[in-house]
Order: C-alpha cells, then structure tokens, then sequence
C-alpha cells in the first residue's frame, strides 16, 4: 500500500489587497482586489485586460500562511499563453531575478484560457505578473493567494498603549504562523526545512500563543529521524545543543509527559554521543564557535561553552524528568567540569547572553557586555537571549527600548514580519520593502545582508525572529509557568516598564491565563478554575 499523509490544513484564497503598479496599457487592475477562489467562468466580467507584453504588481498583505497563486482566465480568444510569475517577498526581489533555491520563485509557463491555473509553493507578499506573448491580450479573472492554514487555534494576544509594540507582537506571531506548512519550518520562502536553531527560538514563540500545537511534536520527531541515523542533527554539531534545549522548552511550556517518555531511545544516544565527546576531548568541543546565523562571520573559535553548558544544563533536567540516574550524573560533572574551564575573553554577544542565562557570568555582567555599542553585533536569532539578560539584571526598560529600535526599524521599513538578518544601518536612507525603489535611496532587500543571506536570499519571514513574544509576555505580561506545563499554576509577576496600561492572554495547556493592568493599579488576573497564582499585587 503506498504512503500517504494527511496534512492538517484548511485551504483559503485571498484577493490581493493592492496594486503596487501596472503598465500602463494594463486596464480593470482593480478588478482583480475584488474576487477570490471563484469557479472559472466564461460569462462573467473578464477582469484585468493584459496586453503584450505588459505585466502588473500585486501585494497580499495578509497575516495568514500563503503557498502560492491561482490564476482564472476567461474567454479572451487566444489558448495557452506564455506568463512570468515572479513571486517575492519585497517589490524589489520581484522586480528582479529572486533566487530559486529550494522553491521556485521566478517561473515561465503557459496559463490555459477559460479555465484555473495553480502555481508556486513558496510564501510570498508580492507578484509580479507578465504576458510574455507578442500579440494575445490576457483577460484574468483572478489572481488570488493561496493560503494553507493550520487548524491549531491560537490563544495568546497582547495588547498596550504603544502601537509600535503591538505592531511586533502582531509581526512576530504573523512570522511564527506563516512558517508553520505543516511542520516548522525555517522561513516560509527560504530554506523551507526544519532546523533544529530555528526549532528551539520556535518553540519558545510558540509556548505562549498556541495552548497545543501539534507541528512541534511532529517537526522534533522528523529531525530526529534524520539524526538517529547520521548522528547529527543538519549537519551542524551544535545542533545537538538545541535538541536538549528544545526538548527542555517544549516540556517547560507544555508538560507533555507522554510525548518525553517516547524521547527516551534518542535521549540516551545522543546524551551519550554529547558526553562522551566532552569527556574524551573537552578542550576541542569548547574550541567550536557559537552559531550565530546574523552575526556569523563576526564569531570567533572558542565562543561555544556558555551554549554548550546551557545544553548539558537541559540535558540534566530532562534526565531527572526522565529518571535516568547515570546520564544525569554525568551532566553534573560534565556542568561542574565546564565552569572552571570556559573563558568569557573575547566572547562573542550571542555567546556572553548564553553566559548570563547559564550562570557563567552574573546577569549584570553580560548585560554590560551586551550594552557596549548595543546596537552592534544583534541579530533575529538570538535577540530573545538578549532581552532575557536585560530583564534579569534590572535593565527591562533598555530591552524595551531596544525591542522598539531594532524590530521597529524592520516595519519602518514597510515589514510586515521578521526578517531572517537585519543590522540597523541598513536602514539608513533606505526604501520601504513595500514600495518601487527609488533612485538615491538604498534598496535594503536588494543591497544588503551577509554571508549566504546576502541580497535577495535574505528571508524577510523567518521563524527564528519570533521568540520576543515570549519574553513580552513572561516579562511584560510577566506569566511562567509553575511546574511543567503550568500543572501547578501560574505565576504572574508584571512590568509595565512605562506603559500605560497592557492586556495580555498566554497560552497554557491548562486553559488561558489573561491580565488587565493599568498603571498605578494592581494587576487583574483571570484563569481556569482551579488553576494555582501566585500573583504580585504590588502596584504598577
């Protein structure tokens, strides 16, 4: 019998919601704002008249997941004609060549008359539409988005007197979404695959939206496949780091007890292949370099420990949780072994928030570090490490502050979700994403980026970027969980940090916990029946 698999999705389809641009002899554009996922029709309007040669721009500003396009064409007199679809995540990527690599984003193909075309499997904002054809005029009815949606309903919401803060909350939860199709996957236009980095920031977005997600159970058991037979996971040593932390994470958020028993046969191997190279040969294993993706060429050897320390820190707990006596022992010495030998000279920003979240160096510490030029060395792939840090030495409202300057100068751009690497000079005199490019100005999608994310392969939707959510609601919202998976209630301790007032639901697998708080009021607190708080009541 062959194999099959049934996705968990709803299909919907979205109408554009702008012109950006068409050709002049282009007419009717607006027709095509106005229909969606329509029977093809021979009787009807026939919409957008494209002539030769002419092409048109469209924008699908929509939070919801999109994979594609579908495309109607009426009775126009000509058969197939030949199109070019240009599918992007800026107005300047479909302007240009956009890399194809793992989906086609640029593609040539005849379209039928009288009748639908589906195209693309790739997310996307923009399309960049042409007739190819020297002397047939398209008449298309429609030329909607195809959105996948997962039927995990979301929960968590955040809501303050700042709009600039909410527009983040709204771009972070619009990336975690946008690249869940149907497992998690690294961004929705580019790589497309599931990353064990991505994962773990993922998982830590997901914890306070959704009360159950189904796509993170499934995405660590498809890494897991791969690396019970290569014994990596990616191809990426530090990989393995993740797996404990995201497993760790997961467990924390969700207290999913049978799912962590069923981790049991991958958890003693790869403790194991951990452990085992760190007692072998420990100074080699802590010679690796930290992986930072946006800071990647900046990062020096010998900047892994503190990440390393926190992995073996997770690996302990989920050994206990486990009841696994001898690897959680081992993890105790391996923890004692490393705090004598890690040097914090020359450590690398990621590398000096691990420090602070491990205990390596007090938060106080590393939040130093980390203030010096605070806008250099940031990255989407572990800002959330940074804002933790902050928190913890006192500094909540200078990680506020820096949450608005960086993931705001991304939407003053015209982003809609968070990019996979962003530095704030980019953003000098630059055009909006959203816009044609200007001449003199810097078209940031186009000019920008680093290593293999530079120009148009940067992701402008990656999921790694969604994590803040999570430390907005545990600090600002201020709500964790007691217990695994909040079994035994919720703690709620908030900080307004200069906000006037702040309304927040988080997510748990026990029901939802929400917050009202007003400046100078003590906070209001709901939650399921029978659910534990300890609450500070102290006022805002």
């Amino acid at each position: 019998m062959p194999a099959v698999y049934q996705e968990k999705r709803s299909v919907r389809y979205l109408a554009p919601t702008r012109v950006v641009w068409h050709s002049p002899e282009a007419l009717h554009a607006a027709a095509l704002l106005e229909v969606a996922g329509e029977t093809a029709s021979i009787w009807r309007s026939p919409g957008l008249h494209l002539p030769p040669r002419a092409g048109i721009i469209l924008e699908y500003d929509t939070p919801l997941p999109l994979q594609g396009v579908r495309i109607s064409r009426g009775r126009d007199g000509a058969g197939p004609v030949p199109v070019r679809l240009r599918l992007g995540e800026s107005v300047s990527e479909v302007l240009s060549q956009p890399n194809n690599d793992h989906a086609m984003h640029d593609i040539t193909m005849p379209i039928s008359s009288m009748g639908v075309s589906r195209v693309g499997n790739t997310g996307f904002r923009f399309l960049h539409l042409e007739n190819l054809d020297e002397t047939a005029t398209l008449q298309l009815r429609e030329c909607s988005a195809e959105a996948w949606v997962h039927p995990a309903a979301r929960v968590g919401t955040f809501q303050s007197s700042d709009p600039l803060l909410d527009r983040i909350f709204q771009a972070c939860v619009a990336t975690l979404d946008k690249c869940i199709s149907p497992l998690m996957l690294d961004g929705t236009k580019r790589d497309r695959l599931v990353w064990m980095g991505d994962l773990y920031n993922e998982i830590r977005a997901c914890g306070v939206l959704y009360p159950r997600h189904c796509a993170i159970p499934e995405s660590l058991e498809f890494l897991n496949e791969e690396a019970l037979v290569n014994h990596s996971f990616n191809g990426i040593p530090s990989y393995t780091a993740y797996w404990f932390l995201a497993q760790r994470e997961y467990h924390r958020l969700y207290g999913d007890s049978p799912f962590l028993q069923s981790q049991r046969t991958p958890f003693r191997l790869f403790s194991r292949l951990m452990l085992d190279e760190y007692e072998e040969r420990p100074e080699a294993v802590l010679q690796e370099a930290i992986v930072d993706w946006g800071t990647q060429e900046c990062v020096p050897p010998a900047s892994y420990g503190p990440l390393f320390l926190a992995a073996v820190r997770s690996c302990r707990e989920l050994a206990g949780l486990l009841e696994e006596e001898e690897i959680e022992g081992r993890c105790r010495r391996a923890e004692a072994s490393l705090a004598s030998r890690i040097s914090l000279a020359a450590l690398p920003k990621s590398a000096w928030a691990w420090a602070g979240l491990t205990g390596l160096a007090s938060p106080r510490q590393a939040a130093e570090r980390l203030m010096e030029k605070p806008e250099e060395g940031l990255s989407t792939f572990h800002f959330d490490n940074f804002l933790r840090v902050y928190s913890a030495a006192g500094e909540t409202p200078r990680a506020l502050d820096l949450l608005r300057r960086y993931y705001g100068a991304m939407l003053d751009l015209g982003a809609r979700t968070i990019w996979e690497q962003f530095d704030l000079p980019w953003a000098e005199n630059a055009s909006p994403i959203d816009q044609m490019p200007l001449p003199g100005k810097r078209d940031v999608h186009r000019d920008c980026g680093r290593g293999c994310f530079q120009g148009l392969r940067n992701s402008l939707c990656h999921g790694w970027g969604a994590s803040p959510v999570a430390w907005m609601m545990e600090t600002l919202a201020g709500i964790t969980p007691l217990g695994e998976g909040f079994r035994q209630g919720a703690r709620v301790n908030p900080d307004l940090c200069g906000l006037e007032y702040l309304d927040a639901v988080c997510a748990t697998p026990q029901g939802p916990v929400s917050v009202r708080l007003r400046k100078g009021e003590p906070p209001q607190v709901a939650a399921p029946q029978g659910m534990a708080l300890q609450v500070s009541l102290r006022p805002l």
